[in-house]
Protein backbone atom coordinates (compact mmCIF):
# COMPACT_ATOMS: atom_id res chain seq x y z
CA UNK A 1 0.00 0.00 0.00
CA UNK A 2 1.52 3.84 -0.63
CA UNK A 3 0.33 6.73 1.25
CA UNK A 4 -0.93 9.10 -0.09
CA UNK A 5 1.02 13.10 0.93
CA UNK A 6 -0.28 16.17 0.05
CA UNK A 7 -4.05 17.44 -0.85
CA UNK A 8 -5.99 16.95 -3.50
CA UNK A 9 -7.28 19.83 -6.32
CA UNK A 10 -10.45 19.29 -5.43
CA UNK A 11 -9.58 19.46 -1.30
CA UNK A 12 -7.73 22.67 -2.08
CA UNK A 13 -10.43 23.97 -4.09
CA UNK A 14 -12.96 23.47 -1.46
CA UNK A 15 -10.31 25.46 1.12
CA UNK A 16 -10.31 28.72 -1.22
CA UNK A 17 -13.64 28.67 -1.92
CA UNK A 18 -14.71 28.69 2.18
CA UNK A 19 -11.85 30.85 2.78
CA UNK A 20 -13.34 33.25 -0.13
CA UNK A 21 -17.01 33.12 1.34
CA UNK A 22 -15.74 34.01 4.57
CA UNK A 23 -14.24 36.83 3.91
CA UNK A 24 -17.10 38.29 1.82
CA UNK A 25 -19.21 37.55 4.60
CA UNK A 26 -16.79 39.80 6.32
CA UNK A 27 -15.89 42.59 4.47
CA UNK A 28 -19.43 44.29 4.33
CA UNK A 29 -18.74 44.64 8.43
CA UNK A 30 -15.39 46.54 8.23
CA UNK A 31 -16.45 48.46 5.83
CA UNK A 32 -19.58 49.63 7.85
CA UNK A 33 -17.11 49.52 10.47
CA UNK A 34 -14.94 52.46 8.99
CA UNK A 35 -17.37 54.65 7.56
CA UNK A 36 -19.13 54.69 10.99
CA UNK A 37 -15.92 55.73 12.34
CA UNK A 38 -15.66 58.49 9.88
CA UNK A 39 -19.10 59.83 10.99
CA UNK A 40 -18.10 59.89 14.56
CA UNK A 41 -14.88 62.05 12.99
CA UNK A 42 -17.35 64.73 11.73
CA UNK A 43 -19.09 64.72 14.40
CA UNK A 44 -16.33 65.61 16.87
CA UNK A 45 -14.64 67.77 14.28
CA UNK A 46 -17.94 69.76 14.31
CA UNK A 47 -18.35 69.76 18.13
CA UNK A 48 -14.65 71.04 18.54
CA UNK A 49 -15.85 73.84 16.71
CA UNK A 50 -18.67 74.55 18.46
CA UNK A 51 -17.15 74.05 21.78
CA UNK A 52 -14.77 76.73 20.12
CA UNK A 53 -17.41 79.20 19.69
CA UNK A 54 -18.92 78.50 23.87
CA UNK A 55 -15.89 79.16 24.73
CA UNK A 56 -14.52 82.73 22.82
CA UNK A 57 -17.97 83.89 24.06
CA UNK A 58 -17.27 82.86 28.42
CA UNK A 59 -13.39 84.24 27.56
CA UNK A 60 -14.23 87.39 26.03
CA UNK A 61 -17.54 88.00 27.56
CA UNK A 62 -19.23 88.78 24.44
CA UNK A 63 -22.00 87.15 22.50
CA UNK A 64 -20.78 85.16 19.26
CA UNK A 65 -22.71 83.26 16.28
CA UNK A 66 -22.50 80.40 13.91
CA UNK A 67 -23.24 81.49 10.59
CA UNK A 68 -23.96 78.39 7.97
CA UNK A 69 -23.65 78.73 4.47
CA UNK A 70 -23.24 76.17 1.81
CA UNK A 71 -19.26 75.76 2.02
CA UNK A 72 -18.62 76.42 5.99
CA UNK A 73 -19.47 77.70 9.17
CA UNK A 74 -18.26 80.97 10.29
CA UNK A 75 -17.86 82.43 13.80
CA UNK A 76 -18.49 86.23 14.21
CA UNK A 77 -19.06 87.92 17.02
CA UNK A 78 -22.57 89.05 17.43
CA UNK A 79 -22.25 92.73 17.49
CA UNK A 80 -20.43 93.60 14.13
CA UNK A 81 -19.30 96.94 15.20
CA UNK A 82 -17.04 94.80 17.99
CA UNK A 83 -14.69 92.70 15.01
CA UNK A 84 -11.13 92.52 15.72
CA UNK A 85 -9.35 93.75 12.81
CA UNK A 86 -6.16 91.84 14.17
CA UNK A 87 -8.04 88.64 14.94
CA UNK A 88 -8.64 86.05 11.97
CA UNK A 89 -12.26 84.91 11.04
CA UNK A 90 -12.55 81.46 12.38
CA UNK A 91 -14.21 79.08 9.97
CA UNK A 92 -15.44 75.60 9.81
CA UNK A 93 -14.37 74.41 6.27
CA UNK A 94 -17.04 71.92 4.66
CA UNK A 95 -15.31 69.09 2.44
CA UNK A 96 -16.57 68.41 -0.71
CA UNK A 97 -19.35 66.35 -0.92
CA UNK A 98 -19.82 66.80 2.89
CA UNK A 99 -23.11 69.30 4.07
CA UNK A 100 -23.98 70.37 7.46
CA UNK A 101 -27.44 72.34 7.84
CA UNK A 102 -28.97 73.48 11.38
CA UNK A 103 -32.80 73.70 12.59
CA UNK A 104 -33.57 75.96 15.56
CA UNK A 105 -36.62 74.43 17.17
CA UNK A 106 -36.96 77.40 19.68
CA UNK A 107 -36.61 80.27 16.91
CA UNK A 108 -39.38 82.49 17.55
CA UNK A 109 -39.53 83.21 13.92
CA UNK A 110 -41.09 80.74 11.34
CA UNK A 111 -38.26 80.50 9.22
CA UNK A 112 -34.74 81.50 11.28
CA UNK A 113 -31.85 82.72 9.32
CA UNK A 114 -28.95 79.78 9.36
CA UNK A 115 -27.14 81.40 12.49
CA UNK A 116 -26.76 79.83 16.10
CA UNK A 117 -26.19 82.63 18.37
CA UNK A 118 -23.62 82.03 21.70
CA UNK A 119 -24.28 84.45 24.08
CA UNK A 120 -21.49 85.90 26.45
CA UNK A 121 -22.40 83.36 29.56
CA UNK A 122 -21.82 80.44 27.48
CA UNK A 123 -25.44 79.42 26.79
CA UNK A 124 -26.90 78.74 23.20
CA UNK A 125 -30.29 78.52 21.36
CA UNK A 126 -30.88 74.90 21.44
CA UNK A 127 -29.75 73.53 17.57
CA UNK A 128 -30.51 70.76 15.77
CA UNK A 129 -27.72 69.91 13.47
CA UNK A 130 -27.76 67.75 10.24
CA UNK A 131 -24.74 66.23 8.30
CA UNK A 132 -24.61 64.34 5.05
CA UNK A 133 -21.80 62.88 3.24
CA UNK A 134 -20.23 60.05 1.31
CA UNK A 135 -20.31 58.11 4.64
CA UNK A 136 -23.95 58.19 5.77
CA UNK A 137 -25.60 61.07 7.70
CA UNK A 138 -26.39 62.21 11.76
CA UNK A 139 -28.42 64.27 13.54
CA UNK A 140 -26.97 65.67 16.46
CA UNK A 141 -29.31 67.47 19.37
CA UNK A 142 -27.29 70.27 21.16
CA UNK A 143 -28.75 71.23 24.42
CA UNK A 144 -28.45 75.16 25.23
CA UNK A 145 -27.72 74.94 28.76
CA UNK A 146 -24.56 72.56 28.40
CA UNK A 147 -23.74 72.92 24.52
CA UNK A 148 -23.53 69.01 24.65
CA UNK A 149 -23.92 67.36 21.13
CA UNK A 150 -25.64 64.40 21.42
CA UNK A 151 -25.65 62.01 18.26
CA UNK A 152 -29.41 61.03 17.75
CA UNK A 153 -29.26 59.69 14.27
CA UNK A 154 -26.65 57.85 12.61
CA UNK A 155 -26.95 55.81 9.07
CA UNK A 156 -24.12 54.48 7.30
CA UNK A 157 -24.21 54.63 4.12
Amino acid sequence: MSRRHGFTLIEIMIAIMIALLMISLAVPGVVGLFRERELKATFESFDDFVHTAQSKSVIEHRGYRLIFDEEGVTLTPTDPSVIDADKDIERFQFDKGHSYTIERPWALVKNPPAEWPFWESGLCEAANIYYTGPSGSWMAEYNPLTVRGMLKDTNVK
